[in-house]
């Protein structure tokens, strides 16, 4: 019994060895090197992001040309990515007003959930936003009234 109780424990090992060593079909995704990214993120890297590191993604999709408070809402929304680079992965998408409706679109989510709007936004509005979704608020959103998140 014990005999048959070695070779078990030896072809085991053996066994386990040659399935950790053989070649998986999981690719591993690429992240983002930088926090301020100007793509489309994958749905295994938002995955990865937010689950794993706990990252905040926020897509900002709008029309260079079309859109008049853009470039200041860009700036918010990078100056915001800046401070809190840890935290936060930005991906800036320009597109056409033709292949999308209600220029611009903001959209926020993290594990906690999710936040977005369409249109005209204000730096107070991106503020609260954040807030509501971030997985590690900083102190300035224990002192101001937030909005809720819509849980994902």
């Amino acid at each position: 019994m014990a005999a048959f109780m070695g070779v078990t424990m030896v072809i085991s090992v053996f066994g386990f060895a040659f399935l950790q060593g053989s070649p998986q079909q999981q690719q591993q995704e690429e992240l983002p090197t930088s926090n301020v990214i100007n793509y489309q993120l994958t749905q295994s890297q938002r995955q990865a992001l937010a689950t794993k590191y706990g990252k905040t993604l926020i897509d900002f999709v709008y029309d260079p040309e079309n859109c008049t408070n853009c470039g200041s809402l860009k700036a918010s929304l990078e100056s915001m990515a800046g401070q809190f680079s840890d935290q936060i992965i930005l991906s800036e998408l320009e597109v056409s007003s033709s292949d999308y409706i209600d220029l611009p679109r903001i959209l926020m989510a993290s594990q906690i959930g999710s936040w977005s709007r369409k249109g005209v936004v204000t730096s107070d509005e991106l503020e609260k936003g954040f807030c509501a979704v971030v997985l590690y608020p900083p102190l300035g959103c224990a002192i101001k009234p937030q909005v809720k998140a819509n849980s994902s």
